[in-house]
C-alpha cells in the first residue's frame, strides 16, 4: 500500500465528519455481513452528540479526500453479486460462493453447486472466481467460503471426542482462500472489507505450516471498520 493511502491522523477533530464516517461504516458493515462491526460504529455513533449539517467547503474537502471509503460505498453489485448477497444473508454460504464461481461447462453445474463437500471438509468441486466480479463480489465470495469452512469445521469437531483430535481440526477452505486472495490483492482488487478477510484467513493459518504476513492495508484505508 502507497504512503499515499494512509490517513492523516493530524486532522483536526470534526464531530460532523466523525458521525458521516460512522454512518457509512455501519451501513456499509451491514452489506457486507459484518454485523457486529455494523452495531459497533453504530453504538459509537450513539455516542456522539448530534451536529446540524454542514455544507461548507471544509466539509466536503472532508467527504471526498477517504477515496477508498467512497470507492467502496459506489461499488455496486452485478445481477450475479445480488443474487449471492440474497444466498449469503440466508447462510447458504456454499451456494453464493458457487454462484461467484466462474460456471462449468459440463452438465455436472447443478450437481457441483448442490454436491456436499469433501470428507475435509474443502468444497473441492468449486471453480475459480469469475472474472468479472467487483471488489465485493470478491470480498463475499471469500467471506462466504471462510464461513462455510468454519461451519464444517464446527460439525467435525462434534462428532470427535478425542481432544487432540478436535484441537487439530482446520478450516480446509484456508489454502485455497489465501491463494486466491493472494492473487487478487497482487492485482489489486482488494478493497478494504476484502484485505479484512485476506487478514483473518491469514491469521487463522497461523500455527500451521504455510503463514504469510499479514497485510497492512485494511486498516489505513477504512480506520472506522473495527470488524
Amino acid at each position: 500500500t502507497s504512503t499515499s493511502q494512509t490517513i492523516n491522523w493530524n486532522r483536526s477533530w470534526n464531530v460532523h465528519h466523525t458521525r458521516m464516517q460512522l454512518r457509512r461504516a455501519s451501513r456499509e458493515c451491514s452489506r457486507r455481513g459484518l454485523k457486529l462491526a455494523s452495531r459497533w460504529a453504530s453504538e459509537q455513533l450513539m455516542g456522539l452528540a448530534a451536529t446540524p449539517a454542514q455544507t461548507d467547503n471544509n466539509t466536503r474537502s472532508m467527504i471526498v479526500d477517504d477515496g477508498h471509503f467512497a470507492l467502496e460505498e459506489c461499488c455496486q453489485p452485478n445481477d450475479t453479486e445480488l443474487y449471492a448477497m440474497s444466498l449469503f444473508d440466508l447462510g447458504e454460504y456454499s451456494r453464493a460462493a458457487h454462484a461467484l464461481s466462474t460456471p462449468s461447462t459440463s452438465s455436472a453445474a447443478h450437481n457441483a453447486a448442490t454436491a456436499s463437500p469433501s470428507s475435509d471438509g474443502s468444497l473441492l468441486q468449486l471453480n475459480p472466481p469469475r472474472t468479472n466480479l467487483t471488489p465485493l463480489g470478491i470480498y463475499l465470495r471469500a467471506f462466504s467460503l471462510y464461513l462455510e469452512g468454519e461451519r464444517r469445521k464446527e460439525e467435525q469437531v462434534t462428532e470427535l471426542r478425542d481432544p487432540l483430535e478436535r484441537s487439530s481440526v482446520r478450516n480446509a477452505n484456508l489454502p485455497r482462500l489465501e491463494a486466491e486472495l493472494r492473487l487478487a490483492d497482487s492485482w489489486g482488487k482488494l478493497d478494504a472489507f476484502g484485505l479484512y478477510v485476506y487478514g483473518v484467513v491469514l491469521k487463522s493459518l497461523r500455527g500451521t505450516t504455510h503463514a504469510p504476513p499479514l497485510p497492512p492495508g485494511g486498516t489505513r484505508r477504512r480506520p472506522f471498520q473495527q470488524a
